[in-house]
């Protein structure tokens, strides 16, 4: 379908202030649904876009290089050192989450000229095909966050049309303490009220589920709702996985409004036509399993993103194989003295070839121990 913008509503015009952010923390129709790596893994070295994980020490230097230039760096380090509402010229993102291995971050590059700017208080990278953005909005710990929510996605969703970026690829969020309750609800289910009616305000609703990109929401232990998102000039394609029911139609015990995501969306040929791989865990269908059971869940999850990886293919991929096709991997665990555990038993089923960064984080739902998001290659 066409896009239809809507009306053109700023955060300001609720009464907000959206901070630029240095802290954070989730195309085509719906009928469309259906990049070895190393600890400095790189990607689609022929295409627009790639990815390294290097020490925080290298990081500022990549960001200020001239060539390649990082649309964005992002690092992690706990909320309590995190800086607030500011955007560090050198354009790195600080996510206020604790990591669990030390001096590892992401580097997202670019082979085209980088311009940075702030509009509209949110902090934008833009390379003329890709635009990185970022924002903060503090003080989101309260019983706002349902409106906090949906003015930031109308906010941003409207910069990147009027900068003709109509495609979102991959969304970000660390929601404050994600898993309490306020107004009677449990606060992911308030954010993801308002994030999907921000998304039918700009894009009609039903339409709206047509564009939905890729996705993470985990919590963090900060004040601030933050954010930090790809987008495209040309679309992506978004993908679902069939172990699982579709996000957006999850039954309404999961909350007044869906989850607003897709599993996966596939990076048109300017972005490297990489995979990039929603925050995914072990459910099936909509329920959780294997609750308690952290062996289990992992296994559970590495198998729905090899089954997501062979919707896309559509072709089978073994096991084995699975390592090869993965390229980066961000591991969210909510209690972090299990990762030595966990890092071991990863590298037992993926060798040592799949760089990944580990951050403790509470997970959507309280049963969940451990979720996984990822960059992955294409075929």
């Amino acid at each position: 379908p066409p896009l239809n913008p809507g009306p053109k509503l700023r955060g300001r015009g609720h009464g907000l202030h959206f901070a630029p952010m240095t802290s954070t923390g989730e195309g085509q129709p719906v009928a469309a649904r259906s990049a070895a790596a190393s600890t400095q893994s790189s990607l689609s070295r022929s295409t627009g876009l790639r990815i390294e994980l290097l020490s925080a020490s290298k990081l500022s230097a990549l960001c200020t290089g001239k060539q390649p230039q990082a649309l964005a760096g992002v690092r992690f380090t706990a909320p309590s050192l995190a800086a607030q509402n500011a955007v560090l010229e050198d354009g790195l993102i600080t996510v206020p989450l604790a990591p669990l291995e030390a001096d590892t971050a992401e580097a997202w590059c670019s082979d085209r000229p980088v311009e940075r700017l702030i509009d509209q208080g949110i902090a934008l990278a833009d390379d003329g095909q890709l635009l990185f953005g970022s924002l903060c909005i503090p003080n989101a710990h309260t019983d706002d966050l349902e409106a906090i929510t949906r003015a930031a996605y109308i906010d941003l969703l409207s910069l990147c049309a009027d900068r003709g970026y109509l495609h979102l690829l991959r969304c970000w969020n660390v929601v404050p303490q994600i898993n309490a309750e306020s107004l009677g609800l449990e606060r992911y289910k308030l954010f993801c009220k308002g994030r999907a009616e921000g998304y039918a305000t700009h894009f009609g609703e039903p339409a709206m589920d047509a564009f939905l990109p890729a996705s993470s929401a985990v919590g963090g232990h900060g004040n601030s709702l933050v954010v930090h998102f790809m987008a495209s000039r040309e679309p992506g394609r978004h993908v679902e996985n069939p172990r699982q029911v579709a996000a957006y139609r999850y039954p309404p015990q999961y909350g007044p409004k869906s989850p607003s995501f897709a599993r996966a969306t596939v990076a048109p040929p300017t972005a490297g036509s990489l995979i990039f791989i929603s925050g995914t865990a072990s459910i099936v269908g909509h329920k959780s399993l294997h609750e308690g059971d952290l062996g289990a869940q992992l296994d559970e999850t590495l198998r729905n993103i090899r089954v997501l990886i062979e919707e896309i293919d559509d072709a089978p991929l073994s096991e084995a194989s699975l390592a090869s096709r993965l390229a980066m991997l961000r591991v969210y665990l909510r209690r972090g003295a299990d990762w030595p555990l966990l890092r071991e038993t990863l590298r037992e089923r993926l060798g040592d070839h799949v760089p990944f960064i580990a951050v403790a984080a509470d997970i959507c739902r309280t049963e969940l121990l451990v979720e996984i998001e990822g960059v992955a290659r294409a075929r």
